[in-house]
């Protein structure tokens, strides 16, 4: 403000500005958060926003929360400076980090910075250390005990999932809701600290909360454990609906994992380094030649991200079908005819693409 009006520093207007800004700013927050702090709602409010949990009962001890507060306040500055992302970005001091923005959106800007080629060594291990930076992060942020009900109510909060749990009994209610109402935000795997994002498999999947789904397992295997589960009768009027929404998410899943675009030299390479190939190629002609060349199921593509098992491959197209058919891994033909690099993979089984 005192830039815009070209106030100096130190004198009246910009101390007199200054003051009225200050001003302002306590009514807002008095406005916000009820300038009665007696009153046990406005407390529980301002406890929510400065994830001080488990939150008060009573306001006797407000005193006690204004403590933990300016703890909170002067710790969360603290990480603000020194969290694991902001040392990770710090390695590269010629680099101009934002701590404000997106992730990965930074890392994208550093590796062209650098000039690091997607899919090269250097890039491959730096995104490595990012990762296990994100997962420290996630931990001094949210702790890694999922049986602290503080902790469950913090990342309830982050959810947005009210109201908020008062036992760590509804640990996995909570996560199922995670999963349902938030999907496209951090779902917490229990089982290593990893965080990882929902996908559209994990989206259908997560209409039917009572069953116990695996993402690290087969697609094909976790739809016919769906249908086993519910009971449907191959070819029954459900299992039908079912099917077609499953077949959609697998068209949908693979697109957000290697993209649409056939001619785009990047995601050509991704689909090189999951049939091992090496070295990569380096155009987008040499690409497609080395991808014709192989005999693989589609649906191995999406399943190798899954369970991280290399995808099986065959010395012809006769041994393929056999293995597509004997093993049930049937890519979705019609739903794929939108995403162009499906259609030029779904050639190599069917004589006319898509059509």
């Amino acid at each position: 403000m005192s830039e815009t009006f070209r106030y100096t520093n130190g004198t009246k207007k910009d101390e007199k500005a200054r003051y009225l800004l200050r001003q302002a700013i306590v009514e807002e927050f008095d406005a916000i958060y009820d300038e009665d702090e007696k009153q046990l709602a406005a407390l529980r409010h301002l406890c929510q926003r400065l994830e001080i949990f488990p939150l008060p009962n009573s306001v006797r001890h407000r005193d006690d929360v204004k403590a933990l507060a300016m703890r909170r306040i002067a710790s969360d500055a603290i990480a603000r400076i020194a969290g694991p992302i902001d040392r990770f970005f710090k390695r590269y001091s010629q680099f101009c980090y934002d701590p404000r923005s997106n992730v990965w959106s930074e890392f994208h800007r550093l590796c062209e910075f650098f000039g690091w080629d997607k899919g090269s060594k250097k890039e491959e291990k730096v995104g490595n250390l990012l990762r296990q930076a994100l997962v420290d992060e996630f931990e001094a942020i949210n702790d890694r005990n999922e049986n602290d009900l503080a902790v469950l109510q913090r990342l309830c909060q982050r959810l947005e999932i009210f109201p908020l749990p008062k036992s760590v009994r509804y640990r996995d209610d909570m996560k199922a809701l995670a999963t349902e109402d938030k999907a496209g935000d951090a779902l917490v795997r229990t089982a290593s600290p990893i965080v990882r994002i929902a996908g559209p498999m994990d989206l259908f999947f997560s209409r039917y909360s009572e069953f116990d789904y695996n993402p690290r397992s087969q697609v094909w295997s976790e739809y016919n454990r769906l249908c086993e589960y519910f009971r449907w009768d191959k070819g029954s009027p459900t299992e039908k609906t079912v099917r077609k929404l499953f077949r959609q998410a697998l068209v949908d899943e693979f697109g957000a994992i290697y993209g649409e675009d056939d001619k785009k030299l990047d995601v050509l390479q991704r689909l090189c380094k999951r049939l091992e190939v090496n070295p990569l190629p380096q155009s987008i002609a040499d690409c497609k030649e080395v991808i014709q060349a192989h005999y693989v199921n589609i649906v191995d593509f999406v399943d190798c991200e899954r369970t991280g098992k290399p995808i099986p491959k065959f010395a012809g197209l006769e041994q393929l079908r056999d293995y597509t058919i004997e093993e049930g891994k049937i890519f979705p033909k019609w739903e794929a005819k939108a995403n162009l690099l499906l259609r030029f993979l779904l050639q190599r089984i069917f004589d006319d693409p898509c059509a």
